[in-house]
């Protein structure tokens, strides 16, 4: 079975996911070819990863009409299905397979125009949020199936060496306790929730050696260091930027706040979670499907409001490091029994089995 992953993109944001879940498609005995734009992040991981790549940048991505050069190119690849992410990718994909004959599964990473998607032949909901989205725009349940992101657990593990020697090198004594917002600087990830949150807790808090650091890049950033500075907390927030590899900060941090206004399906919650972390979230529904307070794996605060995730960091803080402990696990164990790479994979196996063997 040959497969065709394409990304009519160069960045992602989430390359090396990606590229492991093909390589985790490769140990099942598929043979995948990517297909990507030129000189960008997405094409190194690949050649990391010695997957089997072509690149093609359109003249005009958002033209309707696919290029003969394009065409051709996927004649040549000749796969037995394409498989897209990105609403660009499917709206091209769709095109071609229509033409060709070939079946197109779309991987839909959140609420995206459905127009771009019309000639995908099965949709693939990141997760149970999506695809009731999708259900709303009328998309009928038998074209989707749901096909969560994934993780590669053992990269992630906790490593205590690691932790002492990042935490040394960051500046950071045994003493400190460090929340983490790891994400884009955008609105919908709630950032400014969290600062005020963090403002909050170190009013109503004894402790005098919390601090918050933030690990992404975007729009945002001014607005943002500007309202740390406006909530006198400036020196108690890192504003890291983009860092290539997270696990270095996950590995130094205690605690994950995941303060999102919308997400499709958090990769960044389930790093903090492989990496062994507590973690505090919105209550908003990708979330909700791992994290429930009833499970004793995480606590959950009210979206959009700094005052409920502020005393879910004053609890988080209270219930001491055995606790803490326990909770982590239990979000890991249940990561390990449905997210792991290997899991995701034999999951988009199926998937693609039921075109190729009908």
């Amino acid at each position: 079975m040959r497969i065709l992953h394409y990304v009519d993109a160069a960045f992602i944001g989430w390359e090396v996911p990606y590229i492991e879940l093909i390589k985790s498609l490769d140990a099942l005995g598929i043979e995948n070819i990517l297909l990507c734009r030129p000189k960008g992040r997405i094409e190194k991981v690949a050649r990391e990863y010695n997957v089997k790549l072509f690149t093609y940048k359109h003249l005009f991505s958002w033209s309707p009409i696919v290029s003969p050069r394009f065409m051709k190119l996927i004649k040549e690849i000749s796969p037995d299905i394409i498989h897209t992410r990105l609403s660009n990718a499917a709206r091209i994909a769709g095109l071609c397979g229509k033409k060709l004959n070939i079946p197109v599964v779309s991987t839909l990473d959140g609420c995206f125009n459905l127009k771009c998607y019309k000639n995908s032949t099965h949709l693939l909901p990141c997760s149970k949020a999506v695809r009731d989205y999708e259900i709303s725009c009328g998309v009928p349940l038998e074209k989707m199936t749901t096909i969560h992101n994934a993780i590669n657990l053992q990269k992630f593990s906790p490593n205590e060496q690691k932790r002492n020697e990042f935490r040394k090198n960051f500046g950071v004594s045994n003493n400190d306790l460090i929340f983490l917002g790891l994400g884009s600087y955008t609105y919908r990830k709630g950032f400014d929730i969290l600062l005020k949150a963090f403002a909050e807790f170190l009013k109503k808090s004894t402790f005098k050696n919390a601090y918050l650091w933030l690990a992404g890049n975007g729009e945002e950033q001014e607005n943002l260091v500007r309202l740390a500075n406006e909530l006198n907390i400036s020196e108690r927030v890192n504003f890291l930027g983009y860092v290539e590899d997270v696990r270095q900060v996950l590995w130094v941090s205690d605690i994950l706040v995941m303060p999102s206004r919308a997400e499709g399906f958090s990769l960044a919650l389930l790093e903090g979670i492989a990496s062994g972390l507590p973690v505090i979230v919105s209550d908003i529904e990708p979330f909700t499907e791992i994290i429930s307070e009833e499970q004793n794996n995480g606590f959950v605060a009210e979206g959009e409001n700094p005052e409920s995730f502020a005393m879910k960091m004053l609890k988080m803080l209270k219930i001491g490091d055995k606790e803490r402990k326990i909770i982590a696990n239990n979000a890991l164990e249940m990561v390990k029994k449905n997210f792991t790479t290997e899991i995701i994979a034999r999951k988009t196996l199926e998937i693609y089995e039921n075109f190729t063997l009908r």
